[in-house]
């Protein structure tokens, strides 16, 4: 089972079904992004050998393409960036300006992923 990191406790976490944003994977071209089914461990912080901690397993449900900006306005909805945890859609996209560089956010596509927690 392959790993995704969480950089931060967002609230969303503690939901049963929930989303998270990724851009795809240098070796996408080879089959090895995410895809829907795939069975994942949410960890937090999985690289930092100090604070890593497992979360959860959970599944993939859906996944869902977009771009960041269409003709140059922010493509994100106040509804989602505040179930992301964010205050705002323009929050939410400088956070994503932020971690992966105004490149990337502004002409690569990115995956919305929906998850569900697995029950033991």
């Amino acid at each position: 089972m392959r790993i995704i990191s969480f950089t931060e406790m967002w609230d969303k976490l503690n939901q049963d079904e929930f989303t998270t944003w990724r851009f795809p994977r240098k070796d996408a071209s080879k089959g090895r992004d995410w895809h829907v089914g795939e069975k994942v461990q949410c960890f937090y912080k999985n690289r930092s050998p100090k604070n890593r901690k497992f979360l959860f397993n959970a599944e993939i449900i859906h996944k869902e393409p977009r771009h960041l900006l269409l003709n140059g306005l922010v493509n994100l909805g106040l509804y989602e960036a505040q179930a992301d945890g964010f205050a705002n859609e323009v929050t939410m996209f400088n956070f994503f300006l932020k971690e992966h560089g105004r490149k990337r956010v502004e002409t690569e596509p990115i995956n919305k992923y929906y998850l569900r927690k697995i029950k033991s």
